[in-house]
């Protein structure tokens, strides 16, 4: 994977690439991670099959700190970076694959993604109006309060990231550490600010009216979301007509089980149309 760098709005934001020459798939990652985080998938099987792009959201990874960081690190900054990256980058029919914020990010982002030909998401709960976190997230209050922090303590990290594996992965875990230590401090303080503003978009309305293939998946083991809140939800286009799940597999399954999650990848692109077989 090659990293590299563009301006988004007045502000130089990295994304990673794959070799591929494939369909395109554009991956965003979640909160407090950056796009090293699908390192699995840009430089496997899957990156040399399709043209992947893996953005830094502000506030990440290899992304410069906005100076108003309380706008680019809100929801509706994040949506438009991500809408102007796409339109930027991408130039045919395109798989979203978005992982826990990226998911509600891609979601909330979707009707202004002309080139989305479908949308995968997991570690995502999509949110209704007023949103339910009771429901949909796991009442943690210790990682309830991390995910909207500033500066966190070295133990704080190494929970926070532990908890998102089911299984022994040391250099995953590793990985989503050094991701967590490297956000900037004042990214998550201003998503919560946002949140707690109502900067939220109906992300299960959205998918009612989706146009393209939806596709969402959720660890069995994902100790940070609930799964009974999946039970009853339906959208017209959803896969195989039902949430997909991924046993033995925590918040990370593209870290924790690369090979699974890529075969999916693989069967919902050509789902979409995006390749035949």
């Amino acid at each position: 994977m090659e990293l590299k760098f563009i301006d988004i709005l007045g502000q130089r934001m990295g994304y990673r690439e794959s070799a591929g020459s494939g369909p395109e798939l554009f991956l965003v990652h979640g909160n407090s991670q950056c796009g090293e985080t699908f390192f699995n998938q840009l430089e496997g099987p899957l990156g040399r099959r399709f043209h992947l792009f893996a953005m830094d959201l502000s506030g990440h990874g290899a992304s410069d700190s906005p100076v108003d960081i309380a706008s680019r690190c809100s929801f509706p900054g994040h949506r438009e970076a991500i809408v102007q990256m796409a339109q930027a980058l991408l130039s045919g029919p395109t798989l979203f694959v978005g992982h826990s914020l990226g998911g509600h990010l891609l979601i909330e982002s979707s009707p202004r993604l002309e080139h989305m030909a479908g949308l995968l998401v997991f570690g995502t709960p999509p949110l209704a109006l007023p949103p339910r976190l009771d429901l949909a997230f796991c009442a943690d209050g210790e990682v309830n309060t991390r995910i909207f922090s500033g500066i966190l303590r070295p133990d704080e990290i190494k929970d926070w990231a532990a908890r998102q594996f089911w299984k022994q992965t040391p250099n995953a875990t590793t990985l989503v550490e050094r991701m967590i230590s490297e956000t900037h401090p004042m990214a998550r303080p201003a998503l919560g600010k946002s949140a707690e503003q109502g900067d939220f978009v109906d992300e299960q309305k959205i998918l009612e009216s989706l146009s393209v293939p939806l596709a969402i998946l959720h660890g069995e083991r994902d100790a940070l979301i609930h799964g009974d809140y999946f039970k009853g939800l339906s959208f017209p286009t959803l896969w195989n007509g039902a949430i997909t799940i991924l046993a033995d597999v925590g918040h990370c399954p593209h870290l924790e089980d690369p090979e699974t999650f890529d075969n999916i990848i693989v069967q919902f692109a050509q789902h979409c149309g995006l390749f035949t077989p």
